[in-house]
């Protein structure tokens, strides 16, 4: 250990040693520095191998290395340094020695990397610094800690000043803290600042308003936290904490995007009211159970107000989720949002909502004008739309493992960009007459889509470049697209255009709507139209051959075809409740049978001969 050795001769100090650094010779007149070496007197003279100096215009440093403690001592704030090269201590190589900090009344501020030690790429010491640093006492005055200030020590213990208000970047990153209790001044922590410890609680003080990025990020041991009102946290701020499983946060926070990237136990989250969640916030909590969300709340990506960015992105376990009004679809929709939500199906609104309406687990519009997301967890391989939707959102579908087809109603003028984005067994679509653009990413990476048909009324389809992404059937092995000759459709198709196959409805007597729908050839009919017919009970859709078909029936026919309504008397009436006419009732005998025509008619249906109803002559005579 090197040792500069300070005598303290009488009525002034002497500088005895003349490459000492930091140590000064102040003049009698000097009254405040002669004032401090008087306070220093009795301490001083308990042995000569104290080391002492300046740490600040008016602060000063003693360092015991029988106790092993440094002391920093005066009024107001310490220098600030630049990391292990401008600190006394590092300079005459005694850092290493320092196991305790007492910083005393008076001090009002920790200069940015006081106390530094610096590690190597392997996580090893490095032969300076200080390694060895496990206790720190700090007084009430101090008000501000510095960057870096206790960066890789192994301190195990610190009592946090009440008076303290801020916390530099990577203060006590990486140290050895295992318990701190901050006091209720405090208002701001900058990023990094406890980087790694292994807090088990942590009680953030009411006042607190900023939370630096990555500032608990990896505290593997806290399980328990309570965010205060009116805090805003940076991104990453408890990502990667192993052990947390229960979080709760105030109203008026802002969350930022990472911010709990990685907390695999975390299970159950309630965010109070109008708070800001930023991007990937829980991606990846795969233990996630529950999240409540109070109203007024947002979700904010990239400074925009919309609930894109993935913020619950691969939560497997996440199954039940209260979302308020404020909760907006924004531009990539819910889809993005729960991407990887493979089990949520219980996604819930306030009963007074005015937004949203859950159908049978779907969200949609109040209104139901809009379907908004389809959740990724539901495994039916076929799903119809509301026919009173206009819009599909962007993101709805996205994500969906099990749907391999979606009736989309003939009500749907909008679909949005990336809506059926990564749906990977859908393998056929008909888009329905009026909708005029199909977005960047609609049908993205639909690894199984083979077939589609296109309206005549688009007038647009984003296509693969630098500006438009993947275009809207990016990552597709889509390769039959039937349009209307001459349609735009029909130009952007190309080699894989065939003309659109029509199935044609006869209702035979009754009505039916549409009266003409789209099929792929060697495809389900999928949903057909029900007919109707007064006074008769449907009986299902024939061919000219008096084949059946169904919803589940292959189409065969490579061109448009139709198919025929039957039906059967739906109503059973005595013959004499029915309306009967005859051609004509009068005859003249002319030794000739007759056989007038007769009509029956139940209200307004005329009835079939052999069918509805049977006619028998005979002989009748009048005697």
């Amino acid at each position: 250990m090197k040792v500069k050795k300070l005598l303290c001769l009488g009525m002034a100090a002497l500088l005895m040693c003349s490459n000492l650094p930091q140590m000064e010779v102040h003049a009698q007149g000097d009254t405040q520095a002669e004032d401090y070496m008087k306070q220093n007197t009795e301490y001083a003279a308990e042995t000569n191998e104290i080391v002492s100096g300046k740490c600040g215009d008016n602060v000063y440093y003693e360092f015991n290395p029988f106790t092993e403690t440094m002391r920093i001592y005066g009024e107001g704030a310490m220098d600030d340094f630049n990391r292990y090269d401008e600190h006394p201590w590092y300079r005459e190589e005694y850092a290493a020695n320092i196991k305790k900090v007492r910083i005393e009344e008076g001090v009002t501020s920790v200069g940015r990397d006081a106390f530094y030690c610096f590690k190597n790429r392997y996580g090893e010491y490095n032969n300076d610094g200080c390694r060895n640093l496990i206790s720190v006492e700090i007084a009430d005055t101090v008000t501000n800690i510095g960057d870096y200030a206790f960066h890789n020590c192994p301190i195990e213990a610190i009592k946090f000043p009440d008076g303290l208000e801020t916390i530099g970047n990577s203060a006590f990153k990486d140290t050895f803290l295992k318990e701190i209790k901050l006091g209720s001044s405090l208002k701001s922590i900058g990023k990094e600042a406890f980087l790694s410890i292994d807090i088990q609680e942590l009680i953030l003080p009411p006042n607190v308003e900023n939370i630096g990025y990555c500032c608990f990020e990896s505290c593997n041991s806290l399980k328990k936290l309570s965010v205060p009102d009116n805090c805003q946290m940076g991104g990453g701020v408890f990502s990667y904490c192993k052990a947390l499983e229960d979080v709760e946060i105030g109203s008026n926070c802002k969350i930022g995007g990472y911010a709990f990237h990685g907390c695999d136990k975390l299970e159950n989250v309630e965010i109070s009211s109008n708070c800001e969640v930023g991007g990937y916030a829980f991606y990846e909590c795969t233990s996630l159970s529950n999240v409540f969300i109070g109203e007024g709340s947002i979700a904010v990506y990239d400074g925009t107000v919309s609930a894109s960015g993935c913020i619950f992105r691969d939560c497997t376990s996440l199954k039940t989720v209260l979302l308020p009004d404020s909760w907006a679809f924004g531009k990539y929709g819910y889809g993005n949002q729960f991407w990887g939500c493979t089990n949520l199906t219980d996604i819930k609104f306030s009963d007074t909502s005015t937004k949203y309406k859950v159908i049978d687990k779907v969200i949609y519009s109040k209104d139901g004008s809009k379907i908004v997301y389809y959740p990724q967890a539901l495994r039916e391989a076929e799903y119809e739309i509301s026919d009173v939707t206009t819009e599909i959102v962007s993101g709805a579908f996205e994500g969906q493992d099990y749907l391999e087809y979606v009736t989309i109603p003939d009500s749907v003028q909008e679909i949005g960009g990336g809506a059926f984005r990564g749906c990977n067994k859908l393998n056929n679509i008909i888009i329905p007459e009026g909708v005029q653009e199909l977005r960047d990413g609609v049908f993205g990476s639909c690894d199984s889509l083979k077939a589609i048909v296109l309206p005549a009324s688009l007038k647009e389809i984003a296509v693969i470049h630098k500006e438009n992404g993947i275009g809207a059937f990016g990552g597709t092995s889509l390769n039959v697209i039937y349009a209307k000759k001459g349609s735009y459709a029909q130009e952007y198709a190309g080699d894989k255009f065939k003309q659109t196959i029509y199935c044609n409805f006869d209702a035979d007597g009754g009505t039916v709507t549409p009266q003409k729908r789209p099929v792929i050839l060697n495809e389900k009919y999928h949903k057909l139209p029900a007919p109707v017919k007064e006074g008769y009970k449907f009986l299902g859709w024939y061919t000219e051959f008096g084949n059946q078909v169904t919803d589940k029936t292959i189409v065969s026919s490579e061109s448009s075809h139709t198919l025929y309504a039957h039906w059967e008397s739906g109503t059973k009436k005595q013959i004499s409740d029915c309306e009967i006419t005859l051609s004509s009732a009068n005859y003249t005998y002319d030794g000739t049978a007759k056989r007038p025509t007769v009509t029956v008619k139940n209200g307004s249906t005329t009835l079939r001969n052999e069918t509805d109803y049977t006619v028998s002559y005979g002989i009748w005579s009048r005697t």
